[in-house]
């Protein structure tokens, strides 16, 4: 079963492969290329793209909603060394 995988593999980055340029890196846009003639599987891509992009926003959400905690709080909220006392008052 693994090599039937491996085998699909290397032959779907095979046909990305001839869509793109010479010399350059691959892209989605590449893979979607290779997979156009595949319905089902094109249509699982864009479905996994969707939630991809979906959870990259959901994840920009939290980290402005925990800035704005941070800042709320007291700022900084970096770990850093202010505020703390040093012995022999240095």
């Amino acid at each position: 079963m693994e090599d039937l995988l491996l085998i699909y593999i290397k032959d779907l980055c095979s046909r990305a492969l001839k869509s793109a340029a010479p010399g350059t890196r691959l892209k989605v846009s590449h893979f979607l290329h290779a997979l156009r003639r595949d319905p089902n599987k094109l249509a699982r891509v864009h479905q996994l793209l969707a939630a991809d992009a979906e959870l990259t926003r959901a994840k920009q959400i939290m980290n402005l909603d925990d800035e704005v905690r941070g800042a709320a709080d007291g700022g900084g909220g970096g770990g850093g060394d202010e505020g703390l006392a040093l012995p022999g008052g240095a």
